[in-house]
């Protein structure tokens, strides 16, 4: 059997409200990485096998993709963006963000 736990119960660990919880659960659960039972003995639990879950997919998943700035995803939110002398840090900060929740190191391409 597959643990369950509830928002309530979860607040009680971890000192977070359960509305805050509730918030991160609903794109969770459109992401597939989290199932609910209602009912009694109901709950949430993950979709899949934790090992299958990467920190880079929650992060993608809550706050709508990895990168650090705006720009990178769409470059005519600024109209600096093709002079501007930061961006390629960002995007460099960026992937090396990226690279290390998704795949535990730091600079690798994949």
């Amino acid at each position: 059997m597959k643990a369950r736990f509830t928002s309530a119960k979860s607040q009680n660990a971890g000192g977070v409200s359960v509305k805050y919880l509730e918030q991160l659960i609903i794109p969770l659960k459109k992401a597939g990485l989290i199932k609910s039972v209602k009912g009694p003995k109901g709950g949430h639990m993950l979709a899949r096998p934790p090992g299958k879950i990467t920190v880079g997919e929650v992060v993608s998943v809550l706050e709508g993709g990895v990168d650090l700035t705006a720009c990178l995803g769409d470059s005519s939110i600024c109209d600096r963006s093709e002079e501007c002398l930061i961006r390629s840090t960002w995007a460099e900060a960026s992937k090396a963000m990226y690279n290390k929740v998704e795949f535990g190191y730091p600079e690798q391409d994949h």
